[in-house]
């Protein structure tokens, strides 16, 4: 189910069926041939930690009838969560670096994860956070879309005693699925 090729320029990984291939992922920054590379330190110890946390016999993502994700690219997905940012007085798009969609029967869940999350400051975390809940925290989504569950994670190992920043932190694999 897993296959990394290496090179001098990138590991590219296969995690079988769930990702497009390949996943581009690069240690250093330098010499970057390649557009939506994974370079980021916290984003591959996010593919790599989830590697093997699908080596377990018993994840729970196994449990899913089927289950995708994706990196999500600044510079070229629409895919984003508006919010206010309270510095600059302006609507700003905060794009989660990988999105996870997964089906069990009838029910459709869609998980925001961003390893990153917790490294742009208490005050432009917490906008962030905010404008996910106004969108689909709220009881109108909730209506509307009853079989929908949208979460968001920020993947990180690192508490920062604010309650709503601390609500989303989480490293276990089995909280998050």
């Amino acid at each position: 189910s897993k296959s990394v090729k290496k090179s001098n320029l990138v590991a590219i990984k296969n995690l079988k069926k769930h990702f497009y291939t390949p996943i581009l992922m690069k240690d250093k920054k330098e010499n970057d041939f390649f557009r939506n590379i994974i370079n980021e330190k916290s984003e591959i110890d996010f593919i790599n930690n989830l590697e093997k946390y699908l080596e377990k016999k018993e994840n729970k993502l196994s449990t899913y009838d089927n289950w995708y994700f994706s990196k999500i690219q600044q510079v070229t997905d629409s895919v984003y969560i508006p919010y206010i940012d309270n510095e600059k007085s302006q609507v700003a798009k905060f794009y989660p670096d990988f999105i996870f969609w997964l089906k069990k029967e009838d029910k459709y869940c869609i998980k925001f994860i961003d390893p990153k999350g917790l490294n742009q400051g208490v005050h432009k975390t917490k906008d962030k956070l905010e404008g996910f809940e106004k969108i689909f925290v709220s009881d109108a989504f909730k209506k509307k879309y009853p079989t929908f569950k949208v979460e968001l994670y920020l993947y990180n190992i690192e508490r920062k005693k604010d309650a709503l920043i601390d609500k989303y932190v989480a490293f276990d694999f089995d909280k998050i699925f």
